[in-house]
């Protein structure tokens, strides 16, 4: 779940909407709500809510938690393509290409 957390922040990140890795997972979801609507803040608070015990602590993974993390990440996805014009997935794809640092 740890992964699909990384990947919303990433997809979000790419989207130009920065500065949320120091964010706690919330502020990230209410971010993107505010940003892009409730279509992508919505599903995002979804990974947020089943990621954060993963990620901030040792519990172990629940499968079906796990599987519903990434039904809400593809959720968040498809309604963040919608948002953006052609012009800022494009964008949003070079940026995707650029080194991690």
């Amino acid at each position: 779940m740890e992964g699909a957390w990384r990947e919303a922040l990433d997809e979000l990140s790419e989207a130009d909407l920065a500065g949320l890795t120091p964010m706690a997972p919330s502020d990230v979801a209410a971010a993107a709500s505010e940003r892009f609507g409730p279509e992508v803040g919505a599903p995002v608070a979804g990974v947020a809510t089943l990621s954060t015990p993963a990620v901030f602590s040792s519990a172990p993974v629940d499968p079906m938690s796990a599987d519903e993390a990434w039904r809400n990440l593809e959720t968040a996805r498809a309604a963040l393509r919608r948002k953006l014009s052609p012009r800022q997935r494009l964008v949003a794809t070079v940026r995707s290409l650029r080194p991690r640092r």
